[in-house]
């Protein structure tokens, strides 16, 4: 089966995906597709992304694979949209020979990933009516939506996050209306509110 990928997409993710995690799964970007449209996906355990896509493969079935990372790499340089011929499931595993082929770039084979990856739509799927409630977040983690931003084409790297109570941020980019992301925040171990006594009081 074949499925038509957007370069700008591995790109954009990858900042997202986990660098030498021992859950190897999220060290690579995974992909879901059925014959109208995918989902591809980065997850490093405090950041999530899915950006929709509107290729297929072309059988009347769904496949999904997770690229390795390295590999994904070397994808997200190519100039233009790639072809990624997916073979069958090797064993009683997860793991495919894929190939991707490009007009303007080398072809890359390699075999996909074997592992289940984590249930990412429980992650994304939002309740509308939380109350609002004060977070913090880890810069790195900001820094890694900014390049994603870039990567879809905002210029400034901007990014908008609503908070959900005190839950897990969703993160958008104004000009991709096809991406979506999760932020986890930092926990205050202290249960800090308003402002400390001491930074007020005369000495």
């Amino acid at each position: 089966m074949k499925l038509t990928i957007s370069p700008r997409h591995i790109k954009a993710l990858l900042p997202l995906a986990g660098k030498d995690d021992a859950r190897y799964y999220l060290n690579g970007i995974y992909i879901e597709a059925n014959e109208s449209q995918s989902r591809i996906v980065a997850c490093n355990g405090v950041c999530l992304g899915v950006i929709r896509s509107e290729f297929g493969i072309d059988e009347a079935e769904s496949v999904t694979i997770i690229i390795p990372r390295h590999v994904a790499e070397v994808l997200s340089k190519l100039k233009t949209e790639f072809i990624l011929e997916i073979g069958e499931k090797k064993n009683l595993g997860m793991e495919r020979d894929c190939t991707a082929i490009s007009e303007k770039g080398p072809n890359v084979g390699f075999t996909s990933l074997d592992g289940e990856y984590p249930q990412w739509r429980k992650v994304v799927s939002f309740e509308q009516d939380v109350e609002a409630a004060p977070a913090q977040f880890a810069h790195k983690y900001l820094a890694a939506f900014a390049k994603t931003a870039k990567a879809l084409g905002e210029s400034t790297g901007s990014i908008l996050i609503w908070q959900r109570g005190e839950d897990s941020a969703g993160v958008y980019v104004q000009c991709e209306r096809d991406f979506f992301g999760v932020l986890m925040p930092l926990r205050d171990q202290y249960s800090r509110s308003g402002t400390p006594d001491w930074a007020v009081e005369t000495l």
